[in-house]
């Protein structure tokens, strides 16, 4: 979390009522000016699955990598500090990773873009397994653009350590990280669950203080 007081409560608050509890909800402070800190130390002293970390600003990338070195579950999930996860995203997810015996799962999202509300989905009748060459066939097409974001997954956490997101230069950000990330991520992956339902949702914003995939 970096400037993002406005928006993040909302967020801690759509995960730890999720239907999935057993869960270790890490928060980083990414040397936020405003009052992000206190707000993630108040859910600490609250909620004994919550961790919180306060770093140096260092971005994005260097943020996620240190947060998934101390990450201890099962599976690991991301989610940006102003989005919204439905009540049953990670035990869909998870129960997708095991029914299928895959390394990773991911679900479908909802783009709130004020004022209007647009569901982009794969508009599938089911849920699907996809193989790892069936996923490489979709890597440019329009369904890509489920399978670049980090958010709207979960991955088992000793695959997802084993590739780190691409370190910033010049004080500035890596642009479309997630696509440095995921589409290394794959190459340890040899079938993917895919979950139909928008159960992320996306609050897409022009402003820079909320840093999620793109600069706005």
């Amino acid at each position: 979390v970096v400037k993002a007081e406005l928006f993040m409560s909302r967020t801690i608050d759509s995960i730890l009522s999720g239907s999935l509890s057993d869960i270790q909800l890490i928060i980083v402070n990414d040397g936020s000016p405003e009052n992000d800190l206190e707000i993630a130390k108040r859910y600490a002293d609250n909620y004994s699955c919550v961790t919180v970390i306060d770093k140096n600003n260092s971005w994005l990338c260097d943020t996620r990598n240190k947060w998934m070195d101390i990450a201890t579950g099962e599976y690991l999930a991301f989610c940006d500090a102003d989005d919204i996860i439905h009540p049953y995203m990670y035990e869909r997810l998870y129960n997708a990773c095991k029914k299928n015996q895959t390394d990773i799962a991911i679900a479908s999202i909802l783009i709130r873009n004020q004022p209007e509300v647009k569901e982009w989905s794969l508009k599938l009748d089911k849920d699907v397994v996809y193989t790892f060459d069936e996923m490489m066939e979709k890597k440019n097409t329009k369904e890509n653009i489920y399978f670049v974001w980090v958010w709207n997954k979960i991955v088992k956490t000793e695959t997802a350590k084993k590739v780190r997101f691409p370190i910033e230069y010049i004080g500035r950000s890596v642009v479309y990280e997630d696509i440095a990330y995921t589409w290394s991520l794959y190459s340890y992956i040899d079938k993917f669950s895919y979950c139909n339902d928008a159960i992320y949702t996306w609050e897409k914003r022009r402003r820079q203080t909320v840093w999620t995939v793109s600069t706005w």
